[in-house]
């Protein structure tokens, strides 16, 4: 009995002398400790967690090699080779940081960004039409960000200077030519297109993405929505005219499409309410759009989009030249624009993204001198004489763009492609005798483009891009590189640093030129602070801009 006793506790003994401990410390590449890590041997139940200074400690039965695996939320997993003998293994574990979209850092210097996929909404389609002076105009809402501005009865959207037409916008990748309503002397012209077509708003202020081009100053992207939320029917009529639209949503959810008209007549408004001007021919539109959308696979889509407007208006506004004199001015507006677009996820990490839009925009336009009864003047002094004119304008704008992407491990990218401009624009001018001329305007942009996207931690990350284009009027090539690099801070705000060169062909309205132009070039420098919170976004910029 004596000896069966001791064999146990010899075995006993034996065994305990087998286990190996296995401890040491878990840190992170900066070196500080880590605690609420995992540590254990693949395939066992046998391991420990880190405490609040990173360290552990766990024994085990096992022998031989096995496998040290360490992991924790946000972290990317690690794993090292041990032999367990049964002697003390001490083990330094490093983990790296895994960069994660929700926690990663937004790069953001120069952009406003809002959509309903991001967490720092700054502007919906919800604020637009409730922000107070926008009148449900994106960009009036546009217009309240610092940077902005409007510059008296001008159409257009005017950011750090310079003019409208340093400001770009586009929707769903595409230019948008003529997005706003054609404007009349003494009265701001608005934005055609309805906020709740978009589903996000992205304006940058400076320093904009390679994607980009032909603005000097700033671009606006908007996405439009993929899908209605459900089938819906509305009709409305009010004194200002009446409207309509139905969209229909498949009962699979993959396909969509929608149609949508308004008739607007003042007439009844401006008899009952005095305006500033008389209106011999008072504001008359029309208005409609259609819409189609479908999915080509699990992952692409295909949305189309077109929009049409007829616009008439005259009215009479004192000559700022006489007391006496009147300037009777006419307008009559037709703009149609089309948008195509596909997206689609080709596999192993690469996206496609490509659009086609074509707008078509005429104006005409007529201007006389009149007199207190009404009365056109034929005066022969030049002041006077050159404001009876007449302009017709004709012009057919289309715009082509490719995107590739490829996603990399931990949120890094590159994109890459080619962008295609195309210009056709006359403009017959009559004078006061009696005589007129035309002018044409037709011309090629064609650009390239590569722009990458490198986190290096969560908190630190840069956007490095370089754009080309070739102008076939100019007969030159432009290239701008792009900067932009963001910190995120401890208290939830993040400090960003954006450079870029920009380029842009004349305006229309100073071509064809007597004397040989080329492009307009501008340098963007722009440091910012932005601090998020619930319910509040405070922003300051140090901006430079140099012509």
């Amino acid at each position: 009995m004596f000896k069966f006793f001791f064999s146990i506790i010899l075995l006993i003994a034996t065994g305990a002398k087998a286990q190996t401990i296995v401890s040491g410390n878990v840190k992170d590449f900066k070196g500080k400790a880590v605690g609420g890590v995992s540590v254990l041997l693949v395939d066992t139940y046998d391991g420990a967690t880190s405490d609040s200074l990173g360290n552990f400690t766990f024994s085990t039965d096992e022998k031989g090699e096995h496998t040290l695996q360490a992991t924790a939320s946000g972290y990317k997993s690690f794993e090292q080779n041990i032999v367990l003998d049964g002697e003390p293994k001490n083990i330094s574990v490093a983990i790296k940081e895994e960069i994660t979209e929700l926690k990663a850092v937004v790069i953001s210097a120069g952009t406003f960004e809002a959509s309903d996929q991001k967490k720092a909404t700054v502007l919906n389609s919800l604020d637009i039409v409730t922000t107070a002076s926008a009148n449900a105009d994106i960009t009036g809402a546009i217009k309240t960000l610092p940077g902005t501005q409007q510059v008296g009865e001008s159409e257009g959207l005017f950011v750090r200077g310079g003019t409208a037409g340093e400001s770009k916008i586009f929707i769903d990748g595409t230019l948008v030519n003529n997005f706003f309503y054609t404007s009349t002397p003494g009265q701001a012209s608005r934005g055609r297109f309805n906020p709740f077509l978009f589903k996000g708003t992205i304006f940058s202020s400076g320093g904009y993405s390679a994607l980009y081009g032909q603005a000097l100053s700033s671009v606006l992207l908007l996405e439009s929505i993929d899908f209605p939320e459900r089938t819906s029917a509305d009709f409305g009529i009010s004194y200002l005219g009446v409207s309509g639209g139905y969209q229909k949503l498949s009962k699979k959810k993959t396909a969509s499409w929608g149609i949508t008209y308004g008739f607007v007549n003042l007439a009844l408004v401006y008899n009952l309410i005095k305006q500033q001007f008389d209106y011999f021919k008072v504001p008359v539109l029309h208005e409609g759009d259609a819409n189609f959308r479908f999915k080509t696979s699990k992952t692409g889509l295909i949305k189309y989009y077109g929009y049409f407007s007829s616009t008439s208006v005259g009215y009479r506004s004192q000559d700022v030249d006489s007391l006496s004199l009147k300037n009777a001015f006419d307008l009559y507006n037709i703009n149609t624009y089309h948008n195509i677009s596909w997206k689609e996820k080709l596999g192993k990490g690469w996206n496609i993204n490509t659009g086609f839009s074509y707008s078509n925009n005429r104006n005409d336009i007529n201007n006389e001198l009149q007199d207190p009864e009404n009365n056109k003047q034929n005066l022969a002094a030049p002041l006077y004489a050159y404001k009876n004119f007449g302009i017709k304008n004709r012009g057919n704008y289309t715009n082509a763009k490719v995107v590739f992407e490829k996603r990399l491990p931990g949120l890094n990218a590159i994109r890459f492609g080619a962008e295609h401009n195309y210009l056709d624009e006359m403009t017959d001018f009559k004078s006061y005798d009696g005589t007129s001329y035309s002018q044409t305007i037709k011309g090629n942009i064609v650009a390239g483009f590569a722009e990458t996207d490198v986190y290096l931690t969560n908190s630190v990350a840069a956007k490095i891009g370089l754009r080309s284009e070739h102008s076939s009027n100019l007969n030159k090539w432009n290239i701008g590189p792009r900067f932009s690099i963001a910190n995120k801070l401890a208290d939830n705000s993040q400090l960003s640093l954006a450079y870029g060169i920009f380029y842009q062909t004349p305006e229309n309205k100073y071509l064809p030129a007597a004397n040989t132009l080329g492009y307009a070039r501008s340098a963007h420098y722009i440091l910012q602070y932005q601090k998020l919170t619930n319910n509040r976004t405070f922003r300051t910029e140090i901006f430079y801009k140099k012509y």
